[in-house]
């Protein structure tokens, strides 16, 4: 039972580590306001496997570098919060999406705990390979790997190493069933509430909020029923998303009005 608490903690962490990368590139790239908390979590995963596709490519993704990079993201996380930056809190509609992706995400880490499902004929040979690959070697370099010289450097393989050395092996649905899942949701839901907010239609906010969160509870079902590996789904949907949204505020914005803070 502790050691399940440890790893359902350990997945929390993570979650909230992304969040962190999130904080860190919203506000360096000038775009720190309260609405564009919905840009926090997906550009948290795109940052983290940015740097670490770096990383990877350069050879130099050790465990411990695998461990200091969460660490980073989380002491910007809990700066960010001590320094009273988190103005979006004082809402209360915020406020109680958050709680609710924060619960969801926590019933997902328990879920991740008593269900695996690894496909023994794809996930061990093909996919989870390359992130014991990734720990023990920090790279995939290879030229004889025909599979990985078509597929590239896969960010799906560095975000299972970073699951890799802060759980068990068992837990590689990590990424997919939790990470990836919690940051569409997150983002998805602030960014369809700053949006109605902004054309003066709140009033609609909660049918539509509904229909997004039916809709993803349905995806979110599918995928865990018919998902036939550990490749990116989620995850790779709330880096689309992080496109479309980050152009999107630019958009609306205009380059005179990047510079808003929250």
């Amino acid at each position: 039972m502790i050691s399940w608490a440890i790893q359902i903690v350990s997945q929390i962490y993570l979650v909230l580590a992304v969040l962190g990368w999130g904080l860190l590139t919203v506000r360096a790239s000038n775009l720190a306001r309260s609405g564009d908390w919905a840009l926090a979590a997906p550009l948290g995963l795109a940052a983290l496997t940015f740097v670490g596709g770096w990383l990877m490519s350069l050879g130099l993704l050790s465990a411990p570098v695998l461990f200091f990079l969460p660490a980073v993201g989380f002491a910007a996380l809990f700066i960010s919060a001590w320094s009273g930056r988190w103005s979006w809190w004082t809402d209360e509609g915020c406020r109680r999406i958050a709680l609710a992706v924060a619960l969801i995400t926590l019933a997902r880490a328990a879920a991740n705990m008593v269900s695996n499902g690894f496909n023994q004929h794809d996930d061990y040979q093909g996919y989870m390979i390359y992130a014991y690959r990734l720990v023990a070697e920090g790279h995939l370099i290879d030229p004889f790997d025909g599979r990985r010289l078509m597929a590239g450097l896969e960010g799906k393989s560095f975000l299972d190493a970073l699951a890799l050395v802060h759980l068990e092996g068992a837990r590689l649905y990590f990424a997919e069933r939790v990470l990836g899942l919690s940051a569409l949701l997150l983002g998805t839901s602030l960014w369809l509430r700053e949006r109605l907010r902004a054309q003066d239609l709140s009033s609609r906010l909660p049918l539509a909020l509904g229909l997004l969160w039916a809709g993803l509870a349905v995806f979110a079902v599918l995928e865990s029923r018919f998902q036939a590996n550990t490749s990116a789904t989620t995850t790779a949907s709330a880096l689309f998303f992080a496109v479309l949204a980050l152009e999107d505020a630019i958009a609306l914005r205009g380059a005179g009005r990047l510079g808003e803070h929250a």
